[in-house]
């Protein structure tokens, strides 16, 4: 009995040493390990440069951030989108308008100003140096104009000189009527200019007509 009892315990012991030395191995690996970790951390840093580099980079954040967040900057940011913002809107008004007088549609004009708006201030030069290359070049009373002006040449080229007494075509520096002999103008005594019948002188010469002849004026006289 006593023999086996100091067998059982001579291999207890046995068993205790070979834990004990199974975790010593542990731990030194665990040592081992840890150290390669901390190692690999500061070379992904580089070390302490990396630790220089990163603490300036947080004071220039912290500097651009108290720009930033000072009175006087605040204010002119503000100013600078209240500014944009005004010119935005004043230039939708503007298209809006300015599309109403050069074309007759009326959904036209919307769809430029929402143009506009959708460009934002961001695009807004763009948009609106767009806008004056497709926008029609004349208003619509200028085109009005024009055709106004156009029928009228028209209406001049179809009107002829007439007769008053046989509606017969004449011309306009005729003296009478070849058909109903009606006297249609006179010839000045001086230049032998056509006259009117109503002329008491002559537009051409000056000459009265039916008092005595006068000496022709001559330029500059």
């Amino acid at each position: 009995m006593g023999t086996e009892s100091g067998a059982v315990q001579g291999g207890c012991k046995d068993a205790r040493g070979t834990a004990r030395s199974h975790e010593a191995r542990i731990g030194v690996e665990s040592g081992r390990t840890g150290g390669r970790a901390v190692k690999a951390a500061r070379a992904a840093r580089g070390g302490p440069q990396g630790d220089q580099l990163e603490g300036l980079l947080d004071q220039i954040g912290a500097a651009v951030g108290d720009v930033f967040a000072s009175v006087p900057v605040q204010v002119l940011i503000l100013g600078t989108v209240t500014y944009a913002t005004i010119v935005w809107l004043a230039a939708t008004h503007w298209v809006f308008h300015d599309m109403r007088r050069r074309r007759p549609e009326p959904t036209t004009p919307y769809l430029a100003a929402l143009a506009i708006v959708l460009a934002t201030p961001v695009l807004l030069p763009v948009s609106v140096f767009t806008y004056r290359i497709l926008r029609p070049r004349e208003t619509l009373a200028d085109a009005r104009e024009r055709e106004l002006s156009e029928r009228l040449e028209e209406l001049d080229s179809e009107i002829d000189l007439a007769c008053p007494g046989c509606a017969l075509a004449v011309e306009d520096d005729w003296l009478i009527c070849p058909d109903c002999r009606t006297r249609l103008a006179h010839r000045c005594r001086t230049c032998g200019r056509t006259m009117g019948l109503d002329w008491a002188v002559c537009g051409w010469c000056g000459a009265e007509f039916g008092a005595a002849a006068r000496p022709r004026l001559e330029p500059g006289a």
